[in-house]
């Protein structure tokens, strides 16, 4: 492959694994993930590796991502990753997928030692949307532009700071808590980049997700437990009430998203002791999920303005907890390209509870909805 310089040591003990402690956070990360060996077959891919690329898992271990690039692209990346004196290489090209088609995207590579010798390497990929159809509104295409080129570099600092950690033996505890506060940081900023692109795919229509059939108890459950840990952190306990129902045709990892967003609210903005509730019944041909909680409440005449960007409610901006005013823009998106709707039932100092409202089928899924997009992370 040639004489990609090697990140420093603390890539040494993690190289070759697809576990900790890099192996957690490329699972969830929001990028297409590839760890090869010294020969480039690849050894780890993650989830959405294998959703940009259309390869299951299964298959994709062992595949040479450069054997998915065009010939012209292929030499032109190698020749960079040639080049001496480069830790980390960043490229744009274009990646057949398992049906044939190709994909424009942005990727990075770096080299991994075990021992002072090559052991392979680690890659990034990120699709780059296709090119919007006009009239355009400027403003939202500098976002969408600016929000793209920001996660790139935010996932590498993300993962270089897992391998730094990685050296605990030698940070001392200063470190430690230094390196904590940039990665709080840094996650904090990689999910607003995250919403702003999601808001801004949705609205231009690119990639529509892929709706399936998805049993919604079963992900309202798996959303409390994953929760579960963070809420008991706050002092707050998470509660899960599902009823029997169909699947619901929609795209899951949107879905998740909705309940990740609310329960993540619901927690923050109760209080030590308190109860929330998340709740999922069919009726009437819709399912309904209710996410309620005991907390500050919402004032009267602010509910309608909550759901627009970098909007936040005047108590919870008083109250000193954070946020970003995206989340609940995400919600509205998600669950109206789902054919459905959002609403608030809030008292002050009592609690709020949003209520999401879905058909069995979307509405759109075979109209104007199916043309627009979404995406986790």
């Amino acid at each position: 492959m040639g004489p990609l310089k090697a990140a420093p040591d603390t890539a040494e003990r993690t190289e070759a694994r697809g576990d900790a402690p890099f192996g957690a956070l490329a699972r969830v990360a929001p990028v297409g993930v590839v760890q090869s060996d010294a020969s480039g077959r690849a050894v780890f891919v993650n989830e959405r590796w294998c959703a940009l690329t259309g390869w299951p898992a299964a298959r994709a271990v062992g595949i040479n991502w450069l054997d998915l690039l065009q010939p012209a692209d292929r030499a032109r990346i190698e020749q960079k990753m040639s080049a001496q004196g480069q830790p980390v290489i960043a490229f744009d090209t274009r990646l057949r997928t398992a049906d044939g088609t190709e994909i424009q995207v942005q990727g990075s590579v770096v080299a991994l030692r075990r021992a002072g010798r090559p052991a392979g390497t680690l890659a990034t990929f990120t699709e780059i949307p296709a090119a919007m159809t006009p009239p355009v509104d400027p403003t939202s295409q500098f976002v969408a532009t600016v929000s793209h080129e920001l996660r790139t570099p935010l996932t590498s600092i993300i993962s270089f700071l897992e391998l730094i950690r990685a050296e605990d033996d030698v940070l001392s505890p200063d470190g430690v808590r230094f390196l904590d506060i940039i990665q709080r940081n840094a996650n904090r900023l990689l999910r607003l980049v995250g919403d702003l692109l999601l808001l801004s795919r949705i609205e231009s229509g690119i990639s529509p997700p892929e709706m399936v059939a998805v049993p919604l108890p079963e992900l309202v459950r798996d959303a409390v437990r994953d929760a579960a840990p963070a809420a008991a952190g706050y002092g707050v306990t998470l509660t899960a009430d599902t009823g029997e129902g169909p699947d619901l045709r929609g795209d899951p990892l949107g879905l998740t998203q909705v309940l990740d967003n609310l329960i993540a609210n619901a927690v923050k903005f109760s209080h030590p002791g308190d109860t929330v509730w998340v709740r999922a019944t069919w009726a009437d041909g819709r399912w309904r999920i209710d996410v309620a909680d005991q907390g500050i409440g919402i004032p009267p005449d602010e509910v309608d303005r909550l759901f627009q960007r970098f909007v936040r409610a005047s108590n919870a901006r008083t109250s000193g907890r954070p946020g970003t005013g995206l989340g609940l823009s995400v919600v509205k998106a998600i669950v109206e390209l789902h054919g459905g709707q959002v609403t608030v039932d809030s008292a002050l100092d009592q609690g709020t509870t949003f209520s999401i409202h879905l058909p069995a089928a979307p509405s759109g899924s075979t109209g104007p909805a199916s043309q627009r997009a979404g995406e986790s992370g």
